[in-house]
């Protein structure tokens, strides 16, 4: 049989071994791995590096004859691998009566996890149930895009109706149709913006719902408000046409096409969580949309890329300069593809 053990061993403190031991320790490595937005690691790898590198040393002190004991993880407490001295004083081994010795002169105590050490495996007591497996989502014979667009509109059927009855007690977690935010990471660019399209119109006899929103990296931005505008279904033009693309260098091939950018792609595309970039996205449109509306009307050709909090935020700032001056601007969105013309989708314009 086997069991999981600790190794407990003593380390001399040279530089190496006290600068790493310094890292472990220090409470602010701790906090910065702790408020690490989502998505950055580079604390946490760092501190789990330091630690690893620790464990390394205290094997090789082990196999070169540093002094070492054998004790169970609720002796030592914690998930860290320095071990505090004081935890030490209650064990009864004699070799960590000397482990307390030799830290107390100023030796560093490391535990090293021994997975599959010799012993009687200690087994849990008690039961428990088994969860049932979720119910599979199906694709029933849909293309790939076309699944991932039903599959979005599902999701965001089912934040409509639990609005539309919060008393109702939720779906169980392993459930069909149990969505705690609506997710559109992974949706290509003309099915996410097809679908926000055709739950933003207002219908009539309903109220206006602001749904939560979650990116793949678990970060969310402000919650897309559906049924919240008269929509027009057909592209007519105002005074002014503007043809921007969405992010600038995406494409080079329509910068002969278009006016201008309408968010550069070195301030967008950079590494933050996506619901930062979804808010630079909103503000940034919300105040050019005000700009250029200011003297009239304006029609624009929106040319876009697959940047999920991009088209997101961007629409959520056309619904909302919408709300607050209807039919001052329109926006025909236009899709890039790799083979053949262009394709447009359904215009955002309000009557």
């Amino acid at each position: 049989m086997s069991t999981e053990l600790f190794l407990l061993v003593a380390l001399d403190e040279p530089w190496r071994t006290q600068a790493l031991a310094l890292h472990v320790r220090s409470t602010h490595a701790l906090a910065r791995a702790a408020k690490a937005p989502p998505g950055e690691r580079i604390d946490v790898v760092r501190h789990e590096r330091a630690q690893s590198d620790l464990e390394a040393l205290a094997l090789a002190a082990r196999n070169a004859g540093a002094p070492w004991a054998v004790t169970r993880q609720d002796a030592v407490g914690g998930s860290s691998a320095l071990v505090d001295p004081g935890l030490l004083s209650a064990a009864a081994e004699p070799q960590c009566r000397l482990l307390l010795d030799m830290a107390r002169s100023g030796s560093v105590i490391v535990a090293v996890t021994w997975p599959f050490a010799f012993g009687q495996a200690v087994r849990p007591a008690g039961g428990g149930t088994v969860v049932p497996s979720a119910r599979r989502w199906t694709a029933a014979g849909r293309s790939a895009k076309e699944a991932v667009q039903a599959r979005l509109r599902h999701q965001i059927e089912v934040a409509l109706a639990a609005a539309a009855s919060p008393h109702e007690t939720p779906a169980s977690p392993g459930a069909e149709g149990a969505f705690e935010a609506v997710a559109p990471s992974g949706v290509p660019n003309s099915a996410l913006t097809a679908v926000l399209r055709e739950f933003a119109a207002a219908v009539p006899g309903k109220r206006a719902v602001e749904v939560p929103v979650r990116y793949r990296d678990g970060s969310r931005p402000r919650a897309f408000p559906f049924g919240a505008v008269p929509m027009g279904e057909l592209w007519q033009p105002h005074q002014r046409l503007l043809r921007f693309v969405l992010l600038s260098i995406r494409h080079v091939e329509l910068d002969g096409l278009v006016d201008g950018a309408w968010l550069r792609n070195a301030d967008i595309s950079r590494p933050r969580p996506m619901a930062l970039t979804d808010e630079l996205v909103y503000s940034t449109s919300r105040e050019q949309l005000a700009a250029l509306t200011r003297s009239g009307p304006v029609s624009l050709m929106m040319y876009q890329t697959g940047l999920e909090p991009a088209v997101v935020g961007f629409y959520r700032a056309v619904i909302d300069h919408l709300c607050e001056q209807p039919a001052s601007i329109a926006v025909q969105p236009v899709f890039y593809r790799r083979s053949g013309p262009y394709g447009t989708g359904i215009p955002w314009r309000s009557p």
